[in-house]
Formats: C-alpha cells, structure tokens, sequence
C-alpha cells in the first residue's frame, strides 16, 4: 500500500509553487539516477501559473537539469 500525504494551501499560487518544487526534486532525481529528465505537460489554463514559475523564476529554471 502507498502511503500517502494530504497537503492543504490556502490559495492556487501556493500550489504551483509546491508543484513547481516537487518538478525540480523530481527532474533532479531522475536526472542523477539515469542522465535524463523528460517530462509530459498539460495545456490549458489550469497549469499557466506552474509553468510561469518554472520558466520566469530563475533560481526554479536554473535548478531543472538540463535548462541553460
């Protein structure tokens, strides 16, 4: 059985950014263990503010691996 964790944010930003982070870890982790990260993004406009985070901060897009 997984175990899971239940998270409660008080707004939609506060979600993107701990979607945003959990990207990074991931991307990172992924990146280490096998040279790679590839990744599958909705359209839409429910994800804008996640991908505006990860492509207008910098410390968040300077920490994908890969991104230059």
């Amino acid at each position: 059985m997984t175990n899971r964790k239940v998270e409660l944010f008080a707004n939609g930003m506060e979600i993107a950014r701990r979607a945003a982070d959990e990207v990074v870890r991931i991307a990172s982790e992924a990146a280490a263990a096998r040279g790679a990260f590839t990744i599958a993004l909705s359209g839409g406009s429910t994800p804008k503010v996640l991908y505006a985070l990860l492509a207008g901060n910098p410390a968040l897009r300077n920490s994908l691996p890969g991104i230059k």
